[in-house]
């Protein structure tokens, strides 16, 4: 950020006008380090400017505030987008819907899901997984496998978060059987395995005690023609290392 004010800064002594998306790279900047202040600032001079916050220049405030636990300051500049005649786009609701499901605020997320609807936005495989994790950190994963077979139902094929997050939340809330039965469910909806899914299943069965499970996953990896990574062994040397 350093070199980056030095450059804004040399911009303007050459007497060149920097434009919104300069203005939005380096509040969206002092947001990642923290410095609300700054980035606040730099708000403050783009209007003065006359530049005119657009869908990224709000979404990047409504980002930072999520980061910092400030949602509903958040959903403020959402409504502020609204009031501007500005769209909000996935990215908008996926941020909100993330930050209200940090704060434990489902029924927040899920307004936010409806209204998503109503304005003509579907939700993606994005905004679903955070809804299904967040089901699973709860443990309520007869929800969470509800919310799975919605999301099938309407064409999204899950993805590795999807499968992780299923895997994790039956072995800490299910059973041995109920994660190889979501495994397979999601293979068989166009999941592609690779050496991520069985990563997951191979961390999660250890992380419960469960050895030869993930014994036997470590060799059906290999029997498939996945060659173990890091990540592989990093799991199986701290569980001997336990």
């Amino acid at each position: 950020m350093l070199e980056a004010k030095d450059l804004f800064q040399n911009m303007l002594e050459k007497g060149l006008f920097p434009n919104s998306v300069i203005y939005t790279s380096l509040i969206d900047g002092f947001f990642k380090q923290g410095n609300m202040t700054a980035a606040f600032k730099l708000g403050e001079e783009m209007i003065e400017k006359g530049l005119m916050f657009d869908v990224v220049t709000y979404n990047v405030f409504i980002n930072g505030l999520c980061n910092r636990g400030k949602i509903n300051e958040g959903k403020e500049f959402l409504s502020e987008m609204q009031r501007k005649g500005l769209a909000p786009d996935h990215i908008t609701y996926n941020t909100l819907i993330h930050g209200y499901y940090k704060s434990s605020n489902v029924n927040k997320a899920f307004e936010l899901l409806d209204e998503m609807m109503w304005n003509g936005l579907m939700p993606n495989i994005v905004t679903y997984n955070t809804l299904i994790a967040r089901y699973c950190g709860l443990g309520s994963m007869d929800k969470a496998e509800e919310l799975l077979n919605g999301t099938i139902k309407r064409g999204f094929s899950p993805d590795y978060t999807t499968h992780k997050t299923m895997v994790h939340g039956y072995i800490k809330n299910g059973t041995s059987q109920e994660v190889f039965q979501v495994h397979e469910q999601l293979l068989e909806n166009d999941l592609v395995p690779n050496i991520r899914t069985y990563n997951a299943l191979i961390e999660a069965f250890f992380s419960k005690g469960m050895t030869r499970k993930a014994k036997a996953l470590w060799d059906e990896m290999a029997e498939k023609g996945f060659l173990p990574d890091v990540v592989t062994y990093n799991v199986d040397t701290v569980n001997k290392e336990i």
